[in-house]
This record gives structure tokens, C-alpha cells and sequence, in this order.
């Protein structure tokens, strides 16, 4: 047997030993191929739509470089926004190719962390986005048309489609994978940070890590990013409980 969990700790490649860490006292069973609400068929198809939004989304996104702002496709990274699409759109290539991956694989469980990190991020960048920055982009920067159509692109479409495979798949939301979360959170930070130092202006003018509402906002967008991925966790208990609930009904009624 290959099994990595039959196999000796000292055997384990990396990879191995992270995931066996973050699924310990779980059932290192593959959920990316359960579906809620919908048929797994239905499920498949969706998982396919978003893959082409997201590949769309993406190569629209390298075509805007070149200003001021974004001089090339690496200071894309500065934003938090590119984080979030990014770990988005990974996760829509891998849950295509991975899905149908066996319970023992690491495979599916570094696609399962991304999708959960993917959809407490962008519960925060999104509603941010368009509260905060999108009246400015449109009143006082006075974007274009298809400035404006990007930005509901990725900020907007691209959040509501792991928001719904979210809402359609198994993934639990386990407090062991918040460790994952908070190091990307640190890790962003830090990032923020060096670009702040390296442009001598912030990324977003409101975080400019010298003002009291800099740091403010950091514990306030670091506490909705948290919030979002317990949220994941309460929608996947709402959707066990009905999906059993409902179940129950339909035994009661057949007999």
C-alpha cells in the first residue's frame, strides 16, 4: 500500500507532514467532490464556468499594466486584490483537475485550504472594495468604462463564485486550518509593507502604517478575514444540518 498515512513519519515528503499536521483529529476525507443543493454533474459544470471567468478575469489583469500606478505585471502583487484573485483562481484550476483525488492524497487537501482561504479573503476585499475605494475610482479618478467593468469583474463576479462553491461543496472550515490563514494574513502585511517602502507612498492611501487609522484598519480588515473564514465554518453546519434535515424528511415520507 501506498497510503501515505501507513507510511513511517520519517518517509513523508513536506507537503505530506503540513497536511497530515492540519487534518490531525479530522477525517482526511475528500469532500471537494461532495455537492449541496445542486447535482454533482451541475456541480462539475459550474466548477468549469468559473475556471473560464477566472482565466478571463486573469488575462484581462496582465493587460492592464503599464501605468503609474501598476508599471509592470510584478507590482500587480502590492494588492490585495491580486492575492485574493489569485488564490481564487488557483483553486478553480486544481478543484477541476483534483476533485475526483483520492481521500489519502495531498492534493486535494492544499486545494481544500485555498478554496477556504480564498472565500474568507474575499469577504473582506469585496465588501472594502466597493464601500471604500470604488465612489472614489468612479467620482474622482473618473475611470472608464472598461476600468469600471474590471474592477466588478474581480472584485465582484469573481468573490460571488467561491462565495456559491462555497455555499455548494463540503469544505468544513476546521480551526486547524486557520494557521494557514493567519500566516497568509502576516505574510500580505509584510508584503504591504516592503511596497509602502519601496514606492515611499502606501498601496492604499488609507494604510500608510504611520497614522493611528492605518493600523485601525489593519486589525479591522485582519478581524473580518478571520470572521469570514468562522462564518465558512457556521454556513457549512447550516447546509449539513438542512441537507440532513431534508434527508430525514424523505425517509420519513417514503415509509
Amino acid at each position: 500500500m501506498n497510503s501515505s498515512k501507513q507510511r513511517p513519519e520519517g518517509t513523508l515528503t513536506r507537503v505530506e507532514r503540513i497536511m497530515k499536521s492540519l487534518w490531525k483529529d479530522l477525517e482526511p476525507k475528500n469532500t471537494l467532490n461532495t455537492s449541496f443543493f445542486i447535482s454533482q454533474d451541475v456541480h462539475k459544470k459550474f466548477r468549469y464556468l468559473t475556471l473560464l471567468i477566472n482565466t478571463i478575469t486573469f488575462i484581462w489583469t496582465l493587460n492592464i499594466v503599464g501605468t503609474e500606478i501598476i508599471p509592470t505585471h510584478f507590482s500587480l502583487l502590492q494588492f490585495l486584490t491580486i492575492w485574493g484573485f489569485l488564490i481564487c483562481y488557483l483553486y478553480s484550476i486544481l478543484v477541476v483537475l483534483w476533485q475526483d483525488a483520492p481521500d489519502n492524497s495531498h492534493r486535494w487537501k492544499f486545494t481544500y485550504i485555498l478554496g477556504e482561504v480564498g472565500f474568507a479573503l474575499q469577504l473582506m476585499i469585496c465588501p472594502f472594495f466597493f464601500i471604500v475605494l470604488f465612489p472614489t475610482m468612479v467620482t474622482v479618478l473618473k475611470i472608464g468604462f472598461w476600468e469600471i467593468l474590471h474592477n466588478i469583474l474581480i472584485h465582484g463576479i469573481v468573490p460571488l463564485l467561491v462565495w456559491l462553491e462555497t455555499l455548494f461543496n463540503g469544505m468544513t472550515f476546521p480551526r486547524n486550518h486557520r494557521v494557514v490563514l493567519n500566516w497568509v494574513i502576516v505574510t500580505y502585511l509584510i508584503n504591504n509593507l516592503i511596497w509602502t517602502i519601496f514606492n515611499k507612498r502606501p498601496v492604499y492611501p488609507p494604510v500608510d502604517w504611520i497614522s493611528a487609522q492605518s493600523y485601525i484598519l489593519k486589525v479591522f480588515a485582519t478581524l473580518a478575514v478571520i470572521g469570514g473564514f468562522i462564518l465558512g465554518g457556521k454556513i457549512y453546519s447550516w447546509k449539513k444540518d438542512k441537507y440532513l434535515h431534508h434527508t430525514n424528511s424523505q425517509h420519513e415520507k417514503s415509509s
